[in-house]
């Protein structure tokens, strides 16, 4: 995305300009090791002197051209509290937070359906062959729904019909939902507030011979088969290779975190037992797997 040339000379009025330094500042929104992962690999790009403060503890940085606010915390405190532009780091998606002026880009954690959908395809092709998969997306929130409901637009691309998993309405309603599920994928939800809640919910999924697909390592621990774990390290270091090049370029915009996808072998053999126990399925009308042209 270029900008238009009235933000240009705007960057440029205020120091922006393009050099072979950058002072930025980041400000974590908790003191947890992804955060502090993030900021080592942020530090790695020798174009940035960089100062990594806790958003309790640090004062803005006078001569910091840009803020790195890192998560949804940061960004809505240093909104507030200064009118240095703002790369916006690890939050959950650009759409849920209101356009700013100031938001030059950033890094976001929502992996967009057109990456993981045809990975779930793949992995699981072994397990279930090539007949149409019932994957259950959880949801408790309106952009949850929303997010959704653009997955199911897209998901018979590779041979994946998505259906909708209610956590509002209780667990009751989410067991009954399960049913005519194949897969279960889930989203970093506020439902899913605690271990707790998501231990139940995965056994309840497992128990009914659910395969489980997660976004962190937790999920595998409990039964999960595939979790989808962001790489906060590697997120750091592209993180800075973006943010450089929307300084030093003007090209900026939102991209997805770097992420690795983890298989729970033990939760494998579980779930190829449980399969061959399942009643056959009719063979759907839909075409199986297509890959995009």
């Amino acid at each position: 995305m270029r900008w238009p040339l009235a933000l240009l000379c705007w960057l440029f009025l205020t120091g922006l300009s393009p050099a072979a330094e950058f002072k930025v500042q980041l400000f974590l929104s908790w003191n947890l090791r992804p955060y502090w992962d993030f900021a080592e690999g942020f530090k790695k790009n020798h174009h940035f002197q960089a100062k990594i403060s806790l958003l309790e503890e640090g004062d803005i940085w006078e001569t910091a051209r840009v803020l790195v606010p890192v998560g949804h915390r940061a960004l809505s405190f240093l909104e507030d509290q200064s009118q240095k532009p703002l790369w916006a780091a690890l939050i959950l998606h650009p759409s849920l937070i209101p356009k700013r002026k100031r938001l030059l880009g950033g890094l976001y954690l929502r992996l967009p359906p057109e990456v993981v959908l045809p990975l779930i395809r793949a992995r699981l092709a072994p397990l279930f062959g090539e007949r149409t998969l019932v994957l259950g997306i959880p949801y408790s929130t309106e952009a949850n729904l929303s997010f959704l409901k653009e997955v199911q637009k897209i998901s018979l691309l590779w041979g994946l019909k998505v259906v909708p998993l209610p956590l509002a309405q209780g667990l009751s309603t989410y067991e009954e939902a399960l049913k005519p599920v194949d897969v279960i994928y889930f989203l970093p939800d506020p439902f899913l507030e605690s271990e707790e809640v998501i231990s139940r919910l995965i056994k309840m999924a497992v128990m009914a011979g659910k395969v489980v697909v997660g976004y962190n390592r937790f999920f595998l621990e409990k039964g999960g088969l595939l979790a989808f774990v962001i790489d906060y390290y590697r997120a750091g270091i592209k993180a800075s290779r973006l943010l450089y090049r929307c300084l030093n370029q003007g090209n900026c915009g939102w991209h997805y975190a770097p992420f690795k996808l983890l298989w729970n072998e033990k939760a494998l053999r579980y779930y190829q037992v449980k399969e061959k126990e399942r009643p056959a399925k009719k063979p759907s009308s839909s075409s199986p797997i297509r890959g995009r042209k």
